[in-house]
């Protein structure tokens, strides 16, 4: 008499699922803010390479946000990057409950735009 044991064998496939958000509480702010500063900032940037002559407008509207010290770095992963920015280090943007922080990486400053600040041209 011949006994056969079978062995089973599972394939596990692991898979990178997307990160969970969960919708924002009235108190927690959503990214929305500093996604459309990386928005604006990157429609300056292009109409600066345009040769835009208004372009500087936001730009020195922008650098009047500047601060000597920035609370954003490494607080948490930016809710938006602007891959154009900071001499080529980009800026990663944060949403805080009432601004908007810019962050160049290797920089000792950073932008502190309130959440209520319009920039020029409104949008």
């Amino acid at each position: 008499m011949v006994t056969v044991h079978e062995r089973t064998t599972s394939l596990v496939v692991l898979q990178r699922l997307p990160r969970l958000r969960m919708a924002p509480s009235p108190t927690e702010p959503d990214g929305a803010a500093a996604r459309a500063t990386a928005r604006r900032y990157r429609e300056y940037v292009c109409a600066v390479w345009r040769g835009d002559r208004d372009a500087k407008v936001f730009g020195e509207w922008l650098m009047g946000f500047w601060r000597g010290e920035c609370p954003f770095v490494g607080a948490r992963e930016p809710d938006a990057v602007s891959p154009h920015g900071g001499g080529g280090r980009g800026i990663q943007w944060h949403e805080t409950r009432g601004a908007v922080g810019g962050h160049v990486p290797g920089v000792g400053g950073g932008y502190r735009v309130p959440i209520d600040a319009s920039p020029p041209g409104g949008r």
